[in-house]
């Protein structure tokens, strides 16, 4: 008996040990900038010298000073000089150069870095490549010399407007472009922006330019203070994820696929209260996100406390599985090489472990819980067409006609929101064509929503 009691203890410590290594705390001692706050690591992968590059509002590693760590494929990692300029938020390669972007931008030529310019006022958010040229995406006034641009390219010499975008994103204190992405041969930008335009048309978080024009993207109409943050084509499908429920008139929770003409679904998504998916990753195949949430496919992973944050989830196209990943605090960034997937952020530990601002996920293929989406592709469409509401004229100046394809068995409930959330108008909808008298509303955008006990139909209202 004794024998088989030792047994099954040390069976529970490998055990225990295993679940406890799925995460490596990597050897780095980062020191902020007094008094920053926006400091977090973030990560890029340069396929040209097969490096992936951490950089942050941070001023040395391990008492050198230092903000940009190069980590390589087989696990290596040295620490770049330092670069003298500005905090550096993210890097691209471009003409045979290492470009560096956060309060300014500078580019590293193999030997010494390079200034182009800085300023306290400017925050290059992204860079990447577009026609040629290098993209830049934040707040760029005095990095241009242009008043309120936030998209430009710059081609060694000088800077362009792309395609005419910052008439568009006229609030210069409001407007932000988090991410970019090359889809389907058209440019999409997600952010945070709300632009009413003079013929009606709205352009909300995500616009894309079709060759000709800038145009809204599947009405990605969701509530006022939301935002997209990452864009990440997979699978020949543009992966979207931000600050929005479907509760709210968003695609999903927090994370949601374009094809290119509509919105999809992934399950019930990652969900919490104010929750957020900051960044995605492809990697083996799979797509990770992170952020804060704490429901994955509407549900909470055994083991976890309401106060926990899982912050951390893969999609495989069919299901959404967990992997034991709980932290103190928000996983912020994500980054990859060819063979390691890491993860960065605030936390100073993870499943209770010392783990402080970038840790190496070493769990191989560990999941501790998987569901499937409803569907068997993994992805449905949000807006059924059992009754295929139309609404016109719109704009409007409150009273319009509802129609619907069919009678409905039972009455829908037709709620107007104004852009805080506020219900402004409630009525139900019994027939198939019925006039709908809103009464005399502030001109602007409303969203209203036509739902039933398992149908919901989001649409955006103009009233003049």
């Amino acid at each position: 008996m004794k024998k088989t009691i030792t047994t099954l203890l040390l069976v529970f410590s490998v055990l225990s040990t295993h679940a406890q290594q799925r995460w490596q705390q990597l050897p780095f001692n980062i020191e902020v900038n007094s008094g920053e706050q926006d400091w977090m690591p973030f990560a890029t992968y340069i396929e040209a010298d097969s490096t992936m590059y951490i950089s942050g509002n941070f001023t040395d590693v391990n008492n050198v000073p230092c903000n940009v760590i190069r980590v390589f494929d087989n696990g290596g990692y040295d620490f770049m000089p330092y670069n003298p300029y500005h905090s550096i938020r993210c890097m691209a390669w471009y003409h045979g150069k290492l470009y560096a972007g956060g309060n300014g931008l500078s580019y590293w030529d193999g030997s010494t870095w390079n200034l182009i310019d800085s300023s306290f006022n400017t925050m290059v958010a992204n860079l990447d490549s577009y026609d040629g040229k290098l993209l830049v995406t934040g707040v760029l006034d005095d990095l241009t010399g242009h008043n309120c641009w936030k998209v430009a390219t710059w081609n060694d010499t000088i800077w362009e407007d792309v395609h005419e975008v910052n008439s568009l994103l006229s609030d210069c204190n409001y407007d932000a472009v988090n991410s970019v992405a090359l889809y389907k041969d058209q440019l999409y930008l997600g952010g945070r922006f709300y632009e009413f335009r003079p013929n009606g048309d709205t352009l909300m978080n995500m616009i894309r330019f079709d060759g000709t024009k800038w145009t809204d993207v599947g009405s990605m109409y969701v509530q006022y203070q939301s935002e997209v943050r990452c864009l990440q084509v997979w699978k020949d499908t543009l992966y979207v994820s931000g600050q929005f429920t479907e509760a709210r008139g968003g695609p999903g929770n927090s994370i949601a696929a374009w094809d290119g003409n509509q919105w999809s679904r992934l399950g019930a998504g990652l969900y919490m209260e104010h929750g957020v998916v900051e960044d995605m990753q492809v990697f083996n195949d799979e797509l990770y996100a992170c952020g804060i949430f704490k429901e994955v496919n509407g549900f909470m992973p055994p083991g976890q406390t309401p106060e926990d944050i899982l912050g951390y989830a893969k999609w495989n196209g069919q299901q959404w599985c967990t992997m034991g990943t709980m932290s103190d605090n928000i996983i912020f960034r994500m980054g990859s090489t060819k063979n390691d997937l890491y993860v960065m952020g605030g936390f100073t530990h993870i499943n209770n472990s010392p783990m402080k601002n970038i840790a190496r996920w070493i769990g191989g293929n560990y999941t501790d819980t998987c569901s499937v989406a409803q569907e068997p592709t993994g992805i449905s469409t949000l807006h059924e067409d059992a009754y295929a509401p139309q609404m016109y004229p719109n704009p409007s100046a409150g009273k319009f006609t509802l129609e619907l394809a069919s009678r409905p068995s039972s009455p829908l409930k037709f709620t107007m929101r104004s852009l805080t959330g506020s219900v402004v108008f409630e009525t139900d909808i019994r027939q198939s064509t019925q006039i709908v008298d809103a009464g005399k509303q502030a001109g602007g955008l409303y969203f209203v929503t036509l739902s039933s006990a398992d149908k919901r139909y989001t649409f955006k209202m103009v009233i003049r």
